[in-house]
This record gives structure tokens, sequence and C-alpha cells, in this order.
């Protein structure tokens, strides 16, 4: 392109496509079902790794910030594994990975709780960072969470499974 039209234009095509680039891959963040890779505190893709589920749970991690840009998709995501997993009493998102949260992500978060309170789903959280932590707070989600959080995803994995009252 640099040599058909000019520096400028190439620059400028490069600067769009990875922008383009990124929002595509923020739309689209890799979610992995986790399991406990046995005789230790640690969860890996069950897809990748041998590890142990616990029955009734369903953990997820994932691996992207949650924004506008794939906050609505987290429902529907969720709701495939769940179509898997017919017996799951509650879901425990590891959310180390998450590094920022927005307005847009804080509604889906709500409206994926409000769907899983309905089935009798317990919605837990582990591994918040902090600055998401606080805008999780700023936001207002204690008024309607009803779920647990947890400093480790070990922790949050041994906790009782009963569904929420």
């Amino acid at each position: 392109l640099t040599l058909m039209v000019s520096a400028e234009a190439a620059l400028l095509t490069g600067v769009a496509l990875s922008i383009a680039l990124l929002l595509q891959r923020s739309a689209n963040p890799h979610v992995a079902r986790i399991g406990r890779v046995g005789g230790t505190e640690h969860y890996r893709n069950v897809d990748r790794h041998a590890v142990q589920c616990t029955p009734g749970v369903l953990a997820l991690r994932i691996d992207e910030s949650l924004v506008f840009t794939n906050a609505r998709r987290l429902a529907g995501v969720v709701a495939q594994h769940l179509a898997a997993l017919p017996d799951t009493r509650r879901v425990v998102l590891l959310m180390s990975p998450v590094n920022a949260i927005d307005f847009s992500a804080l509604e889906a978060l709500r409206s994926l709780h409000e769907l899983l309170a309905e089935r009798g789903i317990r919605l837990d959280l582990s591994e918040v960072k902090g600055p998401v932590l606080d805008r999780l707070r700023a936001g207002g989600w204690e008024q309607w969470f009803r779920g647990r959080v947890f400093l480790s995803h070990h922790q949050g994995m041994l906790d009782d499974v009963a569904p929420p009252a």
C-alpha cells in the first residue's frame, strides 16, 4: 500500500486494521470450563488437561476484561455450558483474568445473575481484582448480587453448593 498509494494511507490502514482486530478479539473472549488438577489447588481448562470437576458446580474462567464489546455474550456462553450440564446448582466465575468491567458488563452480569436465580442456580465469583470489585461496588451490585465472592477459586469450589434462597 505504501508503494501504490502513500505512506500515510498505509499507516492509516494499519491502525484501522489493528483496532478492528483488537475489537474482534475482545468481542469473542475465550471462556474455558475449568476443573481441578488432581491433588492440587490449581484449575485448568477441561479440554486441555486431565482434571476433576465438582458435580453440580460449573466453573468457568473468563479470559478477557468484561466490556461493552463482549458483555452481551456472557449469558449465552454460560447457557451453552449449562445445556451440557443440566444438574448444575452453582456457577463459579473465575475472574482473575478480568482487569476491567464497564457498565454494560455490570448489567450483563446482573442479567446472568437473575437468569440463573430463576433456575435455582447460585452465581459466585472468585479471585476478583480490586479495581473490578471497586467498579462492581460503584455500580451498586450489593443491592442485587446474592452469591458469594471468594479470595481463591479453590475456596469457591469447596463451598456449599446449596441453591440460592
